[in-house]
């Protein structure tokens, strides 16, 4: 129901198969957009995988911040399925953490929502997804990235990742299909002080 939804201050360990999902959504008997909060992790090696996340009002979370630092919470989410979200959603929201592996979802946002955005969460590996949203993935403050062989139809852009304020090695965006109106630009990138990036077979 409204407001209601999941807070993981330790590991949350929901690991599906492909004929038997684990399944994420509102308790209703007709469910609607939004009605319930979300999954927020705030602790270490999370993994979920073979699921579907469904209904929700807000994304699904992975939060390492302490007091403005970063832990690295080595969090993997596999194989998910994101659909039928409140208008203000995003698909997955990382936030000040690190290692995180983001692999083969499949995820719609509706409205000016990121299907996958990160915030100072640094060395994230986001490959083989499948995106339909305005904004496709976006990486700010972070070095170390990797996106690759993602597809991605995007009305404004496919990829956004900006590591101007940070030192330290630079990211790779690799083999990514990008399609839809793209009204601003496939693929943007600004590179930190020390390493550029590369950017290749998109």
């Amino acid at each position: 129901s409204s407001g209601k939804g999941m807070t993981v201050n330790g590991t949350l360990i929901a690991n599906g198969t492909a004929s038997s999902r684990i399944i994420f959504t509102s308790r209703e008997s007709v469910p609607a957009l939004g009605d319930w909060d979300r999954i927020y992790m705030h602790g270490t090696n999370n993994q979920l995988s073979y699921f579907d996340y469904l209904y929700a009002a807000n994304s699904l979370r992975v939060d390492g911040s302490n007091w403005g630092t970063s832990t690295t919470t080595n969090t993997t989410i596999d194989n998910g399925y994101f659909a039928n979200l409140g208008p203000e959603a995003y698909g997955i929201y990382m936030y000040y953490g690190g290692g995180e592996t983001i692999s083969n979802n499949n995820i719609t946002v509706a409205g000016s929502n990121r299907a996958i955005y990160s915030n100072h969460s640094h060395n994230i590996s986001i490959t083989g997804n499948t995106i339909n949203a305005e904004y496709g993935i976006e990486v700010n403050n972070a070095t170390g990235i990797y996106i690759d062989s993602n597809s991605i139809e995007a009305e404004y852009y496919g990829i956004h990742y900006d590591q101007s304020n940070e030192n330290g090695r630079g990211g790779k965006i690799s083999n990514n299909t990008i399609t839809g109106a793209i009204k601003n630009y496939g693929i943007y990138s600004q590179p930190n002080y020390a390493h550029g990036d590369t950017i290749i077979n998109n």
